[in-house]
């Protein structure tokens, strides 16, 4: 009898842990819908799998896999908020998987223009993973969510709003993680204001977004087709992390907002080791921005490096940065407005940063303006005190591949870096081994991600 017993266990154990969701053991479902004979009437095993993921978002609980194969997929009741959503959360240890298998071979498209295509709204711990998304792909009021591996193109925007288009989105949610995307090819919703972006963080009355990190995406705004490749809007945007991340072809590389009232803040958030190219500003803080760190970016063929539109923004930090300009604007421009505030008002830290082709250094466009050279912003406002303005030498002219921006051998900027507890390396590649931007996923790409709380840059 002892022996039968083991015997139990131990098929359980090889069948999978126990899943906390509903005290049976973690399953892997199938969803195939070329396959002859699928049916949601089947029992979702992989020689009889379903036939849409909306009868595995139903089914699954903590622990379970869902693996969709080839073909193309629509949530019909999909609305603003949701598509694919499953009915239960995961935990820590147990998540909810959806993952396309091979990579970008399952298709799921949004049913129109104002509903996503794969969104996870108000449960925890749910991964999306590999999928060629048709639409737009996100989260709301989620936690502990990631979204990885995903190739995003045409976005979606709101309900009677133009101007909410978004081709990821994470919505007023905590600790998610948005890894290794390619998102491009937006559809022109015909507005191109700061609410629309390729992979946007925006927070609401109805919550925050803290803790979340975006990393290792690559984003093509088109050439205007939406703001900003990386948005963020909103009060209580705290403690975000966006690195390693490409950036191209739109007006901001990253946006920096707070609230539209100017009640709430966008605070402590970190911006390092991205390269962003052709974008009219390579970061833009438009209001109510505080305590940034921005460090180790490298821009190229951008008209400011940073342009501040408003005094609400504050406290900021900048070192290790290189931007190769092009010719048409200054590194850093202030509006100034509401009132013409000091440079101090801007920054708390800006020193250690290469500045080169820029047609000047600073410029506060506040009546009285101020313009200034590298050398009068450092005697008169005591900034930059040892940044440089030389060419930083990449190791190709620069263009759509991140490895452009690795730093050719007897570069100033390699040793011209901050030091200290920091780097002595100005860019976004300190050793030259850095992986930035997308790369096309292969079907060994099942790694576990770490938790977005441990992936914070102190």
């Amino acid at each position: 009898m002892k022996r039968v017993k083991f015997k139990i266990i131990m098929a359980i154990m090889v069948a999978g842990v126990i899943s906390p969701g509903n005290g049976l053991p973690a399953a892997d479902y199938y969803v195939e819908q070329n396959k002859p004979g699928a049916s949601d009437s089947n029992p979702g095993t992989e020689a009889l799998p379903w036939l849409t993921i909306t009868r595995a978002a139903q089914t699954v609980a903590a622990g379970d896999t869902v693996h969709v194969k080839t073909g193309r997929y629509t949530d019909p009741d999909s609305d603003s908020d949701k598509a694919f959503s499953p009915a239960r959360s995961g935990t820590n240890d147990q998540p909810v998987i959806f993952r396309s298998e091979p990579p970008l071979a399952a298709v799921v498209i949004s049913k129109d223009h104002t509903s996503p295509a794969f969104k996870i709204y108000n449960v925890d711990y749910v991964t999306v993973d590999g999928f060629k998304i048709e639409g737009q792909l996100g989260t709301s009021h989620a936690n502990h969510a990631t979204l990885k591996n995903c190739e995003v193109i045409y976005g979606a925007w709101g309900v009677n709003d133009t101007s909410l288009n978004f081709g990821i989105v994470v919505h007023a949610g905590n600790y998610n993680l948005v890894q290794n995307n390619y998102v491009h090819d937006m559809t022109d919703s015909g507005n191109h204001g700061h609410n629309t972006a390729n992979i946007m963080v925006i927070a609401s009355a109805s919550g925050g977004a803290e803790y979340n990190v975006i990393e290792k995406n690559t984003a093509d705004g088109g050439g205007g087709t939406v703001y900003s490749s990386f948005g963020q809007k909103g009060g209580n945007i705290n403690h975000n992390v966006w690195r390693n991340n490409m950036a191209m072809n739109s007006t901001a590389g990253f946006l920096g907002m707070g609230s539209t009232d100017g009640l709430a803040y966008s605070d402590t958030n970190t911006c390092c080791n991205n390269v962003i190219y052709n974008c009219t500003f390579a970061l833009q803080f438009d209001h109510n921005v505080r305590y940034w760190q921005v460090y180790n970016n490298s821009a190229n063929q951008c008209e400011n490096f940073l342009a501040a539109n408003d005094t609400t923004s504050s406290y900021n930090n900048l070192w290790n940065n290189i931007s190769y300009g092009n010719n048409t604007g200054v590194a850093l421009r202030n509006g100034g407005y509401p009132n013409p505030l000091p440079v101090s008002s801007l920054f708390d830290y800006a020193d250690y940063n290469d500045f080169y082709n820029h047609t000047n250094w600073y410029y506060r466009e506040k009546v009285p303006t101020l313009s200034y050279s590298l050398s009068q912003f450092q005697s008169i406002e005591g900034f930059d005190l040892h940044s440089i303005t030389v060419n930083p030498l990449f190791v190709s002219s620069g263009g759509i591949n991140p490895m452009d921006y690795k730093l050719q051998a007897g570069s100033t900027a390699l040793v011209s870096g901050r030091g200290g507890s920091y780097s002595t390396v100005m860019g976004a590649y300190i050793t030259g081994d850095e992986a930035i931007g997308y790369a096309a996923p292969t079907q060994d790409d099942t790694t576990p991600p770490a938790e977005p709380d441990e992936l914070i840059v102190k």
